[in-house]
């Protein structure tokens, strides 16, 4: 009856491995024969074989052992060490099915010494090829996402907790542990690791309560926030998991770094707006020239005409003023072109400077000149040095020409009374010599000092002008080391200083 009982313990023992798809085996290692496999039917059907037909239990061994991979053979060598030792061992290792293939199988058993025969090793083997599949899987994703996240979150939404997938950044780790209540860290989050002015969006991002509602159609959402390093973060969330009823259960939430991806976009964006405002500026231009071009060809073919009267019907000295109109509508043609040409060749890099002896003092009369055909009839032009005429340098004179004529062509078109000053000093600014052009004009504000040396800018669009003029005066004063700027502390009208 004792025997009974224990046959019939045995067989439920026998049922219920089998009904755990488990093998069972015994591996007998005896001194100098063959190994030795035996195996249930359970067993059998995992090394792929018919448990109708079984094999000698010697090639039931050698098919185990010649279908271990080698990157499983030194596990396998140390879970056998392991067992000979009577340690009860498991592992789980990779092994070449006859049909399927690579499968991943979990073995675990302990080993007896047989003295003077060698050793017993007796165990279970089960296949875990699915469950090692999809936890490799899971761990590529946390890699995968850990590798683009500073810091990862798993978050169990119905119970309110949270574990970290990596250590993450230490300043966060410093107000977020690694792990707790979500609710509790996320208020952590955003009142101490988020930039005030952002603290609202970031709040409202992380609201638990409306989650449901705002991942409703998608499986990410993500805000962009700076983070109190002053850098830009980007924090995401992303559906895990959700129940029948469409509920999120599991969330990953991940933080990064953005500042330098944010920095290149908002470069991005600014160089886009400017080239925009520059396409609008250069339009603008383009339209003011037409109408540049048209006055002072108008003026030349009109007064040309006037001199081309039979002799007598005209006064020498009405010849005399027509030829000052025509002279100036030249002077401003010539001046128009060489500013787009200039413009031109600034953005192709091919400016042209000539470096030669000058004498300052001629080049400033020479400006006055050209500038008394544009000065209006109730302005007095002057202009007064503080050098010797013989005082000379090695610059380029026309380059410096250039600039003197427009801050003087400019003074002309803005002042209608009063007068407009060009002065050479050596004193005002100490090592340098400055030129300075004073007028009793309209003026230009404190704040626009920088604008108006922009490339198209024109403060007033009823004054005739391209916009060029100062921008090549700036770019005139960068080529021969110099600075040109508005003294911004004269309020009397407009003073331009150009400083070599």
């Amino acid at each position: 009856a004792e025997q009974l009982k224990i046959n019939q313990d045995l067989k439920e023992v026998y049922d219920t491995v089998e009904m755990a798809n488990m093998g069972i085996w015994r591996i007998e290692l005896y001194d100098n024969e063959f190994p030795r496999l035996k195996a249930n039917k359970t067993m059998l059907r995992l090394l792929g074989q018919n448990p109708a037909f079984p094999y000698s239990e010697e090639k039931l061994y050698d098919i185990w052992a010649s279908n271990i991979p080698d990157e499983s053979v030194e596990a396998i060598g140390q879970y056998q060490e392991s067992m000979k030792k009577g340690k009860l061992s498991e592992v789980t290792y990779k092994w070449i099915h006859p049909s399927l293939g690579p499968r991943f199988v979990r073995c675990g058993g302990i080993g007896q010494k047989i003295p003077g025969k060698g050793y017993i090793l007796l165990g279970f083997h089960y296949d875990v090829t699915e469950q090692t599949r999809n936890e490799r899987q899971r761990n590529m994703i946390v890699n995968a996402l850990a590798g683009t996240y500073s810091c990862l979150y798993y978050i169990n939404l119905p119970e309110n907790r949270y574990v970290s997938f990596n250590p993450g950044d230490q300043a966060i780790l410093s107000q977020i542990p690694a792990s707790g209540a979500f609710d509790m860290s996320a208020v952590s989050f955003y009142e101490h690791l988020v930039q005030p002015e952002f603290r609202e969006s970031i709040k409202n991002f992380m609201n638990v309560s409306t989650l449901n509602q705002r991942l409703k159609y998608m499986d990410r959402i993500s805000a962009q926030f700076i983070a109190h390093d002053n850098l830009w973060n980007e924090v995401t969330l992303i559906v895990g998991e959700r129940d029948k009823n469409g509920n999120i259960l599991h969330l990953i939430m991940g933080i990064r770094n953005i500042d330098n991806q944010k920095k290149a976009e908002l470069t991005a964006v600014n160089d886009l707006k400017k080239s925009k405002d520059l396409i609008l500026k250069r339009t603008t231009m383009l339209q003011n020239m037409s109408h540049e071009i048209r006055t002072p060809l108008n003026a030349i073919f009109g007064f040309s005409q006037l001199l081309g009267m039979p002799e007598g019907l005209i006064s020498d000295e009405e010849k005399n003023e027509y030829l000052r109109y025509i002279t100036n509508g030249f002077n401003m043609m010539s001046m128009l072109i060489d500013d787009v040409l200039d413009s031109t060749d600034e953005e192709h890099g091919h400016f042209r400077m000539k470096v030669e002896e000058v004498k300052l003092n001629d080049i400033c009369r020479s400006s006055m000149q050209i500038a008394e055909i544009r000065k209006p009839d109730n302005v007095e032009l002057k202009f007064t040095t503080e050098i010797d005429d013989d005082y000379s340098i090695q610059s380029d004179g026309r380059r410096i020409q250039q600039v003197l004529i427009n801050y003087l062509t400019n003074a002309c078109k803005h002042t209608t009374e009063g007068s407009i000053h060009l002065h050479l000093s050596n004193t005002e600014t100490p090592g340098r010599l400055t030129f300075s052009v004073t007028d009793t004009g309209t003026g230009i504000a404190p704040d626009l000092s920088e604008d108006i040396f922009e490339r198209f800018k024109k403060l007033d669009d009823t004054v005739q002008g391209s916009g060029l003029g100062l921008n090549i005066c700036r770019m005139i004063a960068d080529k021969l080391g110099g600075v040109v700027k508005l003294d911004t502390s004269y309020t009397g009208g407009a003073r331009f200083l150009f400083i070599i």
